[in-house]
């Protein structure tokens, strides 16, 4: 698996079900029967991933709505990233 990089593009696995349940993302893998669910910020960057982005894109994209440093918003997203990578529910795109 390629290393992702805050300058990675990144998409949603587009076989995923999605809908929102009161402000959190709700996701189901029909792959694995699996269901994923994610808070808000979470929620707020897979609507964000609707098209390929980069992660640097979607950093500044958390840190206009939300009150979080780049630096701390930087580590989170791409923790949260590479867990939703191992997951299979983010493909690195291009």
């Amino acid at each position: 698996m390629s290393e992702l990089k805050l300058d990675s593009i990144v998409r949603r696995n587009p076989e995923m079900v999605s809908a929102d349940m009161d402000g959190e993302m709700v996701m189901m893998s029909i792959e694995d029967s699996a269901y994923y669910g994610l808070n808000a910020v979470g929620s707020n960057l897979w609507e964000a991933m609707e098209e390929p982005v980069s992660v640097t894109a979607l950093c500044d994209h958390v840190t206009r709505n939300f009150d979080i440093d780049l630096a701390t918003c930087q580590s989170d997203v791409m923790e949260l990233l590479t867990d939703l990578r191992e997951r299979n529910l983010v493909q690195l795109a291009g």
